[in-house]
């Protein structure tokens, strides 16, 4: 099999790891498991191009399937492994997801989260009618599910609340999952009832409300005045969103 032909839709660095991948697996085993990880690899692959094509998620994804490629214990088979529930995340923590096959939500799309976080999501968007997908999307930006994360400028919790704002959202334990979502979901509720457009609402979110007001942002088209990490910031949440609700 010409491994090489398999790769050309993808990116440079992408193909290198696969094929010192499949060069460390042809030195160790025999031609045929070597021929089978490809075909494999080469599913995969093909799997997250229909699935996701020339969206921004897709260069997420690839890029996390790469890095992830590049572990040491990677393993093709737990890819294909039916025997496990499929996650729909990338690069989480295993500190920060559990299996959660008894979770009481039946939306697919938290597969794979702690029941805690998936029922406290559930919980806080039916309560702000707010979208699963979107308030997943800031979750995994912003701390990557992990409910302990405190940035260096002070922001705490899985949401990443500042402390000035725990009162105002009831928060008294900023560390307690339900007590965060809560907060963190009714803040992006009341930041779409002023802004009326999600991407608004992220930049708020992440740069603060005066931020927006000192630069004069009324909408995306001036998004370049704003600070590089924002827009940025914008840009990944708005693709994980994307890719989570493909799930939905």
């Amino acid at each position: 099999m010409d491994i090489s032909s398999i790769l050309n839709s993808y990116s440079t660095e992408l193909q290198k790891t696969q094929l010192d991948k499949l060069s460390n697996l042809s030195s160790s085993n025999s031609s045929e498991e070597t021929t089978e990880s490809a075909f494999k690899m080469q599913l995969m692959l093909s799997m997250i191009q229909q699935m996701f094509k020339d969206s921004d998620a897709y260069s997420i994804v690839m890029q996390s399937f790469a890095s992830a490629m590049k572990s040491s214990n990677f393993s093709f088979d737990g890819l294909f492994n039916t025997n496990t529930t499929t996650s729909s995340y990338s690069n989480v923590g295993s500190s920060s997801l559990t299996s959660s096959s008894n979770s009481e939500t039946s939306n697919s799309i938290y597969d794979g989260v702690d029941e805690k976080v998936a029922t406290a999501i559930d919980k806080a968007c039916k309560k702000y009618n707010m979208d699963p997908s979107f308030i997943m999307a800031v979750i995994k930006q912003e701390s990557n599910f992990n409910s302990n994360a405190v940035s260096s400028a002070g922001a705490t919790g899985i949401m990443q609340i500042m402390p000035f704002n725990f009162a105002g959202l009831g928060i008294t334990d900023p560390y307690d999952v339900e007590q965060n979502i809560d907060g963190g979901t009714k803040m992006l509720s009341n930041l779409l009832d002023v802004y009326q457009d999600k991407k608004m609402a992220l930049a708020a979110y992440n740069a603060g409300s005066g931020t927006l007001a000192n630069r004069n942002i009324t909408g995306e088209q001036d998004f370049d005045r704003l600070p590089s990490e924002t827009q940025d910031y914008v840009k990944k949440v708005s693709a994980y969103e994307e890719m989570y609700n493909k799930y939905v």
